[in-house]
């Protein structure tokens, strides 16, 4: 009883992965959508509302690195599990609040067709498009792009203070040349080692945060350019609208974002490596 009690949370996420899963494929296989009109609502909202959480995490993850990057004292300071809990339920909230509407009755409009399931309100999907990716875009793009200023400028200042420090060593006057080659090409050495270990370290960082906004563009540009193409020309009656097929390939590339996302972290990131060891142990 015990055995299966301490099991009981890991069967019901399986069951609930399921049925997800499940929901999310009904579309793809099947010529036409047999199910009510609320459960084709339904769908819709929890697709908008876990993309919509899948790219604020990153946002979320963006704004971290940032505020570690720029104000390191304040960010050791200040990091704890409280504030990534608070970070964590901001980011479904926000998520719920821009899928929330589907259900309300959003997608209930003239054109609306039983039996196939989608967007028929354009009004809609030009908002949840602006709101869940080209403006979290725009600040991860923002942010990303202030903290390869700073990495490179902190990598120059470190590099230009060990020079100058080399520079008043090797001034020093010493008693027999001897001494002075000695301590000259140990110091050489060691500002060598440094300055290399500076600029891999600045390297690695850099192509971490380029590989992650550039899978990230690459998995959801395509869906958003579809989707609010597809909105633009229904509102305005333009025959412009991209095919069933467009819209299948790259809402199934956008899923493959969330399954690349933790694998980036984890071949690249230390801490990210420790704490995917930690929940699988947990999860043993």
């Amino acid at each position: 009883m015990h055995q299966f009690a301490a099991g009981a949370p890991y069967i019901n996420l399986y069951y609930l992965t399921k049925v997800s899963f499940d929901l999310i494929l009904f579309p793809q296989v099947n010529s036409k959508w047999d199910l009510p009109d609320v459960v084709c609502d339904f769908y819709i909202a929890m697709d908008v509302t876990c993309s919509t959480s899948s790219i604020l995490n990153l946002v979320a993850i963006s704004i971290d690195r940032y505020i570690a990057v720029t104000q390191p004292l304040k960010y050791a300071r200040h990091k704890n599990h409280k504030r990534v809990w608070l970070t964590i339920g901001l980011v479904w909230a926000i998520s719920v609040a821009i899928g929330l509407p589907i259900v309300l009755g959003l997608n209930n409009t003239e054109r609306r067709i039983p039996t196939d399931c989608g967007f028929y309100n354009a009004d809609f999907v030009i908002y949840s498009s602006l709101s869940s990716f080209y403006i979290p875009c725009i600040i991860m793009i923002f942010l990303y792009y202030q903290i390869f200023k700073v990495m490179t400028s902190a990598a120059t200042t470190i590099i230009s203070y060990l020079k100058i420090f080399q520079n008043q060593i090797e001034s020093k006057q010493y008693q027999t040349a001897g001494s002075r080659f000695t301590i000259y090409k140990v110091n050489k050495a060691s500002r060598k080692k440094r300055e290399k270990s500076s600029a891999k370290k600045e390297r690695k960082a850099t192509k971490t945060l380029a590989i992650v906004l550039g899978v990230f563009l690459i998995c959801w540009v395509p869906f958003f350019t579809c989707n609010i193409l597809d909105a633009i020309c229904t509102k305005f009656e333009r025959d412009c609208q991209p095919g069933g097929t467009a819209f299948q390939l790259t809402t199934w590339l956008g899923y493959v974002n969330s399954f690349i996302n933790p694998v980036i972290y984890t071949i690249f990131n230390l801490e990210f490596r420790k704490a995917f060891k930690r929940i699988l142990v947990c999860a043993d």
